[in-house]
């Protein structure tokens, strides 16, 4: 008799977890898609650097094309909370002064003429790839990216979805 007990007790609170198992499988909202810039929402930036780097909004005093950019670090005037993040990516023993060189021509195909300089194996620079993550990307809610663009990595990198491959636009700087 135990048995016969124990096994109709059994077969009910199995019989109860499917009916909530299913109970709970018809009333669970279907999940939100995540939009996707590029991927399947509209992409703001499709030029990567050069359409997010520009005056915002028009007539904005928020300058944030890199022409701007450049004239400060060439003259010497790197924030230091930016220099200190950039350091983190500079290869072992390069100690950052806070000066870019001059390179106005690097204006002409960003981020490719960048990488001229801040190449992969470069000992003078730091690594583009590196430095641009660290800028994006590092900081939270103290960094831009992050907190106005949610540091959505498909507003640089853009898919062909055709190849399945990855790349990062580059042309000149818009005016």
């Amino acid at each position: 008799m135990l048995r016969i007990a124990t096994f109709a007790t059994l077969a009910a609170m199995l019989a109860m977890i499917a009916a909530g198992t299913a109970a709970a499988t018809t009333t669970a909202a279907a999940p939100v898609m995540r939009r996707i810039p590029g991927i399947n929402a509209t992409d703001a930036f499709p030029g990567a650097c050069v359409d997010c780097h520009v005056l915002k909004p028009p007539g904005a005093t928020i300058d944030a094309r890199l022409s701007t950019q450049l004239k400060g670090w060439t003259s010497g005037k790197v924030d230091a909370a930016l220099l200190a993040k950039v350091q983190g990516s500079a290869p072992a023993g390069l100690k950052l002064k806070g000066k870019h060189p001059a390179a106005a021509d690097a204006l002409e195909d960003i981020p490719a003429a960048c990488s001229e300089c801040h190449s992969e194996d470069s000992k003078k620079a730091p690594p583009l790839a590196a430095m641009v993550h660290r800028i994006h990307l590092v900081g939270a809610e103290k960094n831009r990216f992050i907190m106005v663009n949610q540091g959505e990595c498909t507003h640089c990198h853009k898919l062909n979805a055709t190849t399945g491959a990855w790349s990062v636009p580059s042309g000149p700087e818009k005016k």
